[in-house]
């Protein structure tokens, strides 16, 4: 699988860009797999000076299975990046935060909630896993592209993701 333009290399695991870019693919192909409609993926935000997936809705969800995916969305990006360096994530403090925050509301008790967040990382861990060769291709995308469209998937060819493309459709 291959987006149109981009090297077929696998990047380097200590690349800050690198890291960066699955990080960004994480979140990207988990929010597309959910049905969660992201607006942008980059890795150089103009506002915010750092990479980012810019969801198109930005209120949090007042629904609690919408706030789920949202977490389970937010905590791919870590889930990612761990993968792809063998390392803990660094950069998913924040992510973590936002996935607390918007579940928070349905799950006020404090050991509740981090059982909840448990489950949903390892939700999170298992659609990184099954969508793998989506979040690399995305991710050498990102490297040369910097950013994507509302649709991410555009620009890739292969079986894979012509079937994942025609599922998507088919829902």
């Amino acid at each position: 699988m291959m987006m149109e333009g981009v090297s077929s290399e696998q990047p380097a695991a200590d690349q800050p860009s690198a890291k960066a870019a699955h990080h960004e693919a994480g979140h990207a192909v988990a929010a597309w797999c959910l049905g969660v409609e992201i607006e942008y993926v980059t890795l150089k935000d103009w506002v915010m000076k750092e990479p980012l997936t810019q969801l198109v809705q930005r209120d949090y969800p007042t629904d609690r299975e919408v706030a789920e995916t949202w977490a389970i969305q937010y905590l791919a990006g870590g889930a990612a990046e761990e993968r792809f360096t063998g390392e803990p994530s660094i950069g998913s403090h924040d992510d973590r935060k936002n996935a607390a925050e918007v579940v928070e509301p349905f799950m006020p008790d404090v050991d509740e909630r981090k059982a909840l967040l448990a489950s949903l990382d390892e939700q999170a861990v298992q659609l990184v896993t099954d969508r793998w060769s989506l979040i690399g291709a995305l991710a050498k995308g990102l490297i040369e592209l910097r950013e994507t469209s509302r649709d991410p998937f555009h620009q890739m060819t292969g079986d894979e993701i012509d079937q994942f493309l025609s599922d998507r459709q088919s829902r």
